[in-house]
């Protein structure tokens, strides 16, 4: 949808009536009094004549950044805060704006479909849309929020409110729901540790939703029963135990990474195209039936064997940090990304993927690797490995193509990898996180 960035400027045009006589008789004075009088009262009325209202607690002085849609062409939309007063008509587009707040509190009246009110931070400490029945999606992620209350919004089909501070979350009232974000803040988000997360989520009455991010949270269990018509799933970083998707056979997307997960039945989600559950201490997992299978995300789970043969589709693997001592890859053909370092590899065959631009195998017990078919390789590390003497490394020559880059580089043959067109270069891991 084209969105239109405008940064409200509200001017206000004073009418100063005299309180002297000003050669006007005092009949003058009261009609010009009355007629003032009014007026308000017409500005008031205009004002309810286009609810239904949204209202939200800000920090008064500062820009706070809106958005707004609606299904319904010429809509009037009035924002109220303080003295600043402001309308404009708003089509099927949506519309961008940073609104000047007058006061600790803005209202917006009209009949807005859609409301946006992201990264507002603590300017934004809360937000009322009991009144607006009609809103169909809301989206309020990364301000201050403690909480939010949507009971009566039963016509909202999408809601972002992800890293706020809101502990509890009641989605009982809202049956269309398609689509949820409540998810809490990443480790990079630098929230402390005290922040407020959600212990508990009760999505047994949202039977239409396909979309579920609650990661970052404290969920100890998670019940997926009821929600069949679930595609994406994003539960990592809580405190899972188990994880029950065997209901859920339209999933195309599991990431529930960095959980308390030992196992991890999917043998019913045949549809499955991005997986992920690193971090996990589940050990080996049969993912054969995956036929579709894009993604696949396994490090740190105490791997020491990956079957990836019936695997075709696959363009990224990474299974880094586990006990695998040998990884066939003949099959995967597609594979554009391999992440395996910290294993036991003893040799690494690439032969059959072409396809392959990005490498990380450091870490490993290789002693020779021949890169020579991988003729989109443009980054690898394959340090700390046995391949530090002259014809164990064959690189791909990428003369009149853009320079390759081999990190932190331990071959003696430096001159025949930079006549191939490629650099050396120092990563340090534990620095890019």
């Amino acid at each position: 949808m084209k969105k239109i960035n405008i940064l409200l400027v509200i001017a206000f045009m004073a009418v100063i009536y005299s309180c002297g006589n000003g050669g006007k008789g005092s009949n003058e004075q009261n009609a010009d009094s009355l007629a003032s009088k009014t007026a308000k009262q017409a500005v008031e009325k205009s004002i309810e004549q286009v609810k239904p209202q949204i209202t939200l607690t800000v920090k008064s002085g500062e820009l706070i950044k809106l958005g707004f849609s609606t299904d319904v062409g010429n809509t009037q939309v009035r924002i109220v805060s303080g003295e600043r007063d402001t309308s404009f008509t708003l089509g099927r587009d949506s519309i961008e704006i940073k609104y000047l707040s007058g006061s600790t509190q803005m209202i917006i009246y009209g009949n807005v479909t859609k409301f946006r009110c992201p990264w507002n931070l603590m300017n934004v400490t809360a937000l009322d849309i009991s009144k607006n029945t009609v809103l169909k999606e809301l989206d309020c992620n990364t301000n201050e929020l403690t909480a939010l209350d949507i009971s009566n919004n039963q016509a909202l089909e999408i809601l972002y409110c992800g890293s706020n501070f809101i502990s509890n979350l009641d989605l009982s009232h809202n049956k269309a729901l398609r689509i949820l974000d409540c998810s809490g803040y990443d480790e990079l988000s630098g929230a402390d540790e005290d922040h407020p997360i959600i212990e508990d989520l009760d999505v047994s009455q949202n039977k239409n939703l396909e979309e579920l991010n609650c990661a970052h949270n404290g969920l100890t269990k998670l019940d997926l029963h009821n929600n069949k018509a679930l595609k994406v799933l994003s539960c990592g970083n809580n405190l899972l135990k188990n994880l029950d998707v065997s209901n859920n056979t339209k999933l195309i997307d599991i990431s529930c990474g960095k959980n308390n997960l030992t196992q991890l039945d999917i043998s019913k989600n045949n549809a499955l195209q991005e997986l992920g559950f690193a971090g996990n201490k589940i050990g080996n997992v049969d993912i054969s039936h995956l036929k579709n299978l894009k993604k696949l995300y396994c490090s740190e789970t105490d791997m020491s064997a990956i079957d990836l043969s019936q695997n075709t589709e696959l363009t990224l693997l990474s299974c880094d940090n586990n006990n695998i001592s040998e990884l066939n890859l003949n099959n995967n053909k597609a594979l554009e990304s391999l992440y395996c370092y910290n294993n036991k590899l003893n040799k690494l065959d690439l032969t059959n993927n072409k396809a392959l631009k990005t490498l990380f195998c450091e870490h490993n017990k290789i002693s020779f690797l021949d890169l020579r078919n991988c003729e989109k390789l443009s980054t690898v590390d394959c340090s700390s490995n046995n391949l530090t003497e002259k014809g164990t490394l064959l690189l791909p020559d990428r003369k009149g193509k853009k320079t390759g880059t081999i990190l932190n580089n331990e071959n003696k043959d430096v001159d025949g990898i930079e006549k191939k067109n490629w650099k050396s270069e120092h990563f340090d891991r534990s620095e890019a996180g």
